[in-house]
Formats: structure tokens, C-alpha cells, sequence
């Protein structure tokens, strides 16, 4: 996954090193690591040129057991070809989430300042024609 924006990629880095995490939740995942700073070796084994390839978020690798293929190749392809969708469905619902927190707390605040406002003019002007609304405290 390629990001431009450093926001877009701090998230992303989270999000996979989060779900390289899975272990603990998931009964027999499949092995994943995610390498974000160092390529695997394996692969710069093979292709000695995508060690050279600059990639904005890392590699992420799967390991399948025996026991992932005992029903045969269909499903877990079809995982695999859907992951990167996966991926993205994800990174927007948090992006999309953390919009609404913030939204929500800019929200409070405002209602904090509009409470914290001067009452209007009282007729009759003069010093002691101004109160401010005591909302907090007592």
C-alpha cells in the first residue's frame, strides 16, 4: 500500500502491526509478519531487484500451514486476492471514525464557549447592567 500523506501512513503502520498482532484473537491464523523497515529476506532471495523498490508502508508476508489448504486452494486465494480490499475497507472505517471523535469533540467545546458567553444588555445601560451567566461552579 503506497500513501502520500504521513498521517495516512502512521495509521496504515498501525493498522499492520496491529494486525500482524492477530494472533492472540484468531485460533490457527495463518503466520503473518508484517516487515516495515527491513525486506524480507526470502523475497530479496529471489528477486534480488525488489530489495531496490521504495515501498511507503512495508511488505506484508503469510505463512500457510497445512492445515489452511486441507479443503483445497479456493478459499484461501480467495482470501488472499481480497486482502488488499480488506485492507482498504478498514483503513477508511478508521480514518472515517476518528473524523467522527473529533468532530464530536470539537462539538463539546463549542457548546463549552457558548455557554461561556456574556448575557445581552440589560435596558437601562450603566456599570452594573452587564451579568455574565454563571454555568459552571456554584
Amino acid at each position: 500500500m503506497q500513501f502520500d500523506n504521513q498521517t495516512d501512513k502512521a495509521l496504515a503502520r498501525i493498522f499492520l502491526l496491529e494486525f500482524s498482532d492477530s494472533k492472540r484473537y484468531v485460533k490457527n491464523p495463518p503466520a503473518i509478519i508484517y516487515h516495515d523497515i527491513k525486506f524480507p529476506e526470502s523475497i530479496q532471495a529471489l528477486f534480488p531487484e525488489s530489495a531496490k523498490v521504495k515501498y511507503s508502508n512495508g511488505v506484508i508476508s503469510f505463512t500457510l500451514f497445512p492445515g489452511h489448504l486441507k479443503d483445497g486452494l479456493d478459499q484461501p486465494l480467495s482470501f488472499l486476492i481480497g486482502f488488499r480490499q480488506y485492507l482498504h475497507y478498514h483503513f477508511h472505517a478508521i480514518k472515517a471514525s476518528l473524523h467522527t471523535r473529533m468532530r464530536k469533540r470539537v462539538e463539546t467545546f463549542q457548546r463549552v464557549l457558548i455557554k461561556a458567553k456574556r448575557d445581552q444588555d440589560l435596558p437601562g445601560g450603566g456599570a452594573g447592567s452587564r451579568k455574565f451567566k454563571e454555568t459552571i461552579g456554584g
